[in-house]
């Protein structure tokens, strides 16, 4: 039988990091990622909250588990935002994470086609 909802936002909770600030519904930026990495963020958070989902963004795991860049509460998914990471990188990221959350990789390669070219050229992505 699948848990509810509700029940799968209380769990994911629980796999975060107790010093965490979790602010749900939030998008919170982080310095130290390319502007282009954060555009996206923003962009599949967006999304993900307007179909109704409980998000928190650079959600910290519990016991050093890794940080995702966003983690939807209620399907228990990890999305990652990958600008610069090559495929080893990426496979650690993996490794880090708890087994109960099942991680969704999105290339920035394949989604920068989609935004305009003066938007590109704001910040600072080629052609």
């Amino acid at each position: 039988m699948k848990k509810a909802k509700s029940d799968l936002t209380k769990f994911s909770l629980r796999l975060l990091d107790k010093s965490y600030n979790v602010t749900k519904g939030a998008v919170k930026p982080n310095v130290h990622n390319s502007p282009l990495h954060e555009l996206l963020k923003f962009m599949v958070a967006f999304r993900l909250m307007k179909d109704g989902h409980s998000i928190v963004t650079e959600a910290i795991f519990a016991g050093g588990r890794g940080r995702a860049d966003i983690f939807v509460l209620d399907t228990m998914q990890v999305f990652e935002i990958l600008v610069s990471e090559t495929p080893e990188q990426f496979k650690n990221k993996l490794e880090k994470y708890p087994p109960e959350v099942d991680v969704i990789p999105i290339f920035a390669k394949d989604e920068i086609k989609d935004l305009p070219q003066s938007l590109r050229n704001a910040i600072g992505t080629p052609v």
